[in-house]
């Protein structure tokens, strides 16, 4: 299956490149990007190359925050109509959780998650299907854009709670920091921020009934017209769910993307799929992740992925890989 992401991701980086001594022809090469990308950011390309692109740029230029330099020429206003549908909800938690609930929308190959917690919430950013690249630029861009939008309401001085990343911690953490503030997490289960429950309740500054009435319907067009890619959807609501260890059935899958369950699997079955499959193939790549990316033990990885003992997935991931979990770890790590 197809995956692509919207050429926005990609505004900007052609000056970044320049600015750092790359060779933006030679990159758009190797990742076997088309030579016309940069022409038309609403294009859609394909994500498996623009990852490729991301990681061979950091590599490239020796530049390992690629993504957060990036982030400093983007922001959330390259969104659109769901930008401007963002900028009419009535508070900052309710524009976060539109975003969450429609960026598919501009880009089926990622995933926002909203959860509330005790402190606030947790704004996870990620990709949405299996992929063999690094793909720590696109996530640190993703999710310093989601605080830059939440800065631009809160004030300049605004951070939020903590960041976490599932990776190691870079060399140098110096625009790490200046995105994110000082309490940064790396190694851990997931790459989120945490907003506090005070900005969540700040008001919007509203452009008016009007303008909320136009990005409604162009955002529920457009929600319409994409209601056939239904693979996608469920694969990136699974993907969400396993992410903060909640219950993934075909009943909660279904619910969530307001299905009924026959419809659900009726819809799978017929682009060749099953939600068996899907979540078995979803498991199997984020246990795979978790190991390499992640110092989360073993047991701790069992109950996120749903699974009762951590025999279970040791079982499980020897059918995906044929090999032990710990055994996988090992030989993964220098």
């Amino acid at each position: 299956m197809a995956r692509d992401l919207s050429g926005i991701v990609l505004i900007g980086a052609d000056s970044l490149i320049g600015e750092l001594g790359g060779d933006l022809t030679a990159l758009k090469t190797e990742a076997c990007l088309p030579p016309a990308s940069f022409d038309d950011p609403d294009a859609m390309i394909s994500a498996e190359a623009a990852l490729c692109f991301f990681e061979l740029a950091a590599e490239r230029l020796d530049c390992p925050d690629f993504g957060l330099r990036l982030a400093q020429r983007q922001d959330l206003a390259v969104l659109g109509p769901l930008y401007l549908m963002m900028l009419t909800t009535a508070t900052v938690g309710d524009a976060l959780h539109l975003l969450a609930q429609y960026l598919r929308l501009h880009s089926s190959s990622l995933v926002v998650g909203f959860t509330r917690n005790r402190e606030g919430a947790l704004i996870d950013y990620a990709i949405s299907f299996s992929h063999e690249h690094d793909d720590r630029q696109v996530i640190e861009l993703g999710l310093a854009l989601v605080t830059g939008f939440v800065r631009s309401r809160a004030g300049p001085d605004w951070y939020p709670l903590y960041a976490q990343f599932r990776y190691g911690a870079p060399t140098s953490a110096t625009l790490h920091r200046r995105a994110f503030g000082t309490e940064i997490l790396f190694g851990q289960e997931r790459n989120a921020v945490c907003v506090d429950s005070a900005t969540l309740r700040m008001p919007m500054q509203s452009p008016g009934a009007a303008a909320h009435k136009l990005a409604v319907q162009m955002i529920r067009r457009r929600d319409a017209f994409d209601g056939g890619a239904l693979s996608p959807r469920v694969e990136a609501a699974v993907r969400a769910r396993l992410a903060y260890g909640q219950t993934c059935s075909a009943e909660t899958i279904a619910g969530a993307l307001g299905y009924s369950v026959r419809s659900l699997q009726r819809g799978l079955a017929e682009a060749g799929s099953s939600f068996e499959a899907m979540r078995d193939a979803v498991r199997a790549d984020l246990a795979r992740k978790y190991l390499v990316q992640s110092h989360v033990s073993l047991a701790e990885i069992a109950d996120m992925l749903g699974y009762a003992q951590p025999s279970a997935l040791t079982r499980a991931f020897r059918r995906w890989y044929g090999v032990s979990p710990l055994r996988y770890r090992r030989d993964a790590r220098p």
